[in-house]
Order: structure tokens, then C-alpha cells, then sequence
């Protein structure tokens, strides 16, 4: 990710009620535990703003759909992941690749919302691996999100990426007014082989759309309807509240040959 970057996030009205609502509503769920019962845990709950940039670029005979993609923690408690140098099962590939581990905090001083140095301390859970991403000069969780676009008449996959590795940190407010939002993941993690990578409640992480791997080829694709799917933490390797809302479909018209994408009212169709 580039360091450094900013903007404001356009928060539609409609994401920031379902926010704030799982916010209060977890948080009553967590302070009505009983004294005898075990702490309840702490979960982050990521979902997926739509992209605030979105632009179809000409180069030769190619097209090129760039997006960029927001990360938003709506939950109750940082979604944080580390490397782990005791593990090697991630080491096989090469010595610039890590196990990774993401840190899960319980409600330990039973006020239902996170406070660091008082909740903890964390449960480990290996989530995969880390590693090192030359063309973005740092290091990365890997399988972070995954992109499609589907032809809406057909329903059909007509764009693919891989799934994509990010290296998160706290960049933006989202949204504002969370308790216990409080900012803590910095880019300089990134650049370290022992950096802590997260995303603390209220905030979110955003990779801009010249940022390599914000992209699909839609070179020769016909001019129509598309939908545009991001997904984050697609194969649900991250504990989370809610693994039903990282999903973001974008409903948009393409003319590829004339360099032409416009978003689109409404709901994608049949995907």
C-alpha cells in the first residue's frame, strides 16, 4: 500500500446505521455475561465499503478496470495478525515467507468494548502466511481479498484476479464514533519482517486503484451491465463476528473499447 495515502470515505447512510447497530448490539451482548461465565471474545467484523474510485484505462489494445478497495472493522475488537517465528509450516516456500497468526482479545475487564492493556491476554490462531510482496516493497498477509466481475445477463464470470495479499494498518476513520475506537496499526509495520498488521474498531484500510493488483483485464469483454464483486477474507480464514458481510457488489455499464465504466443504481442481478 502506498504510505501516506488519504481521503475521506463517502459513507452511505444505510452502512454506517448497520455499523453503529452491530456495534451497540454486541457490545449489550457482551456486558450481559454472567460473572461465572468465561470471558466472551473480543472479534473484529470486517466489511467492504464500495470503492470510491473506479476507472476503465486505455493502454494499446487493452483494457484495464482499476478499482480501489476499502477494508472497514465495524466490531468489537481489532482484527490483528502477526508473524510467528516459531512455526515454519509457511517457511517451505522461501525465508521471506511467515506463519501467521491472528491474536484474538477477550472482554477481560467486562465493560463490552476493547480496551487495550486491560482486555487480554489474546488467544493465537494460525491464519496462514506472511510474506514478503516485491512490487509493493513490504510485507503481506496473504489471500487478503479476491475480485470478480460477472456479466449481469448471464451471470457469468467474465474477470478474475487472484486472491490478493494486503498489508493492513489503520488509514481512515470508519466509521466515526465507534467505542473503543482507537488508532493503533501504522505502514511502518509493513516494512518489517516482525511487524503486527491490523485494524483497529472504527477504522479501515484502503488500497487505491493504481495500487498493483487493483485491476482486471477486460480486454475484448463486451460493452453491458456488469457486476463488480470485492470479497475480503474470502476463504473465512479470520475468526470474526459476522463472515456473512464481507462481500461488496458493485452494479456497473462497461464500454470497453470506448474506455467507459459508469456506476449503476440498484442491485447487481443474478449474482
Amino acid at each position: 500500500m502506498q504510505a501516506g495515502s488519504a481521503g475521506r470515505l463517502k459513507i452511505a447512510g444505510a452502512v454506517l446505521a448497520l455499523g453503529l447497530f452491530a456495534v451497540t448490539a454486541l457490545s449489550m451482548g457482551a456486558s450481559s455475561a454472567g460473572a461465572g461465565d468465561p470471558a466472551p471474545e473480543l472479534l473484529p467484523d470486517l466489511v467492504v465499503p464500495a470503492p470510491e474510485e473506479l476507472q476503465l484505462d486505455k493502454a494499446g489494445k487493452r483494457r484495464i478496470l482499476r478499482f480501489s478497495h476499502t477494508t472497514a472493522n465495524i466490531g468489537i475488537g481489532p482484527l490483528e495478525i502477526s508473524p510467528d517465528p516459531e512455526a515454519d509450516s509457511c517457511a517451505s516456500h522461501d525465508e521471506l515467507w511467515f506463519d501467521a497468526d491472528q491474536y484474538v482479545y477477550s472482554d477481560g475487564n467486562g465493560s463490552g468494548e476493547f480496551e487495550r492493556g486491560s482486555d487480554g491476554p489474546p488467544e493465537t490462531r494460525n491464519v496462514g502466511c506472511m510474506y514478503f510482496h516485491e512490487k509493493h516493497d513490504h510485507y503481506h498477509f496473504r489471500d487478503f481479498a479476491r475480485y470478480r466481475l460477472y456479466r449481469e445477463r448471464t451471470g457469468r464470470v467474465a474477470a478474475r484476479s487472484d486472491k490478493v495479499s494486503f498489508c493492513v494498518f489503520d488509514l481512515e476513520v470508519f466509521p466515526p464514533g465507534v467505542p473503543g475506537s482507537e488508532r493503533f496499526y501504522s505502514s511502518k509495520s509493513c516494512q518489517r519482517s516482525d511487524g503486527t498488521h491490523g485494524i483497529s474498531v472504527g477504522w479501515a484500510d484502503v488500497y487505491r486503484m493504481f495500487t498493483p493488483g487493483q485491476e482486471l483485464n477486460v480486454t475484448g469483454k463486451r460493452r453491458g451491465r456488469y457486476c463488480l464483486v470485492a470479497i475480503a477474507d474470502p476463504d473465512d480464514r479470520l475468526a470474526e463476528v459476522n463472515n456473512a458481510n464481507n462481500v461488496r457488489r458493485l452494479r456497473i455499464a462497461l464500454r470497453p473499447y470506448k474506455g467507459v465504466v459508469k456506476r449503476l443504481d440498484g442491485r447487481c442481478k443474478g449474482v
